[in-house]
């Protein structure tokens, strides 16, 4: 064999190994190409994920500010039915002191019906013993 067929034959050998790794930088090409696309996907999933990581952020700062809201509310209400209690019971014991001048001014009421029911049984018998004296002068 000559030389020049022993570098035609390693340029054969070359060559074969060329289109072998030709074809094994094919399917890699194509499975970085896949890889690509997947990829692509997960990105996009990971920002519609975003989006609605966003929006969920939005509403529990939405519902945060409204319970804060009611919580305020409730402290101002809760004021509000503490003084209405306290004035509550002023009034309770207004009424109950009220109570107790109207039943001292029925109990005078009575005394005072007593003494003029009297005054008025005095006051026939007056009329009539003067009547008697005057008949009987």
């Amino acid at each position: 064999m000559t030389n020049e067929e022993k570098i035609l034959k390693i340029l054969g050998a070359m060559q074969i190994q060329l289109e072998e790794h030709n074809s094994k930088f094919d399917i890699i090409q194509t499975q970085l190409n896949e890889h690509n696309t997947k990829f692509d996907i997960i990105q996009t999933q990971l920002k519609e994920h975003g989006a609605i990581l966003g929006a969920l952020q939005h509403s529990s700062e939405t519902h945060k500010a409204g319970m804060d809201n009611l919580s305020h509310q409730v402290a101002l209400l809760s004021g509000e039915i503490s003084e209405l209690k306290t004035k509550t019971d002023r009034l309770e014991a207004r009424a109950i002191k009220l109570e107790n001048k109207v039943d001292n001014i029925a109990e005078k009421l009575n005394q005072h019906s007593e003494v003029i029911n009297v005054l008025a049984v005095r006051s026939i018998y007056q009329e009539a013993e003067i009547k008697g004296i005057k008949r009987a002068k």
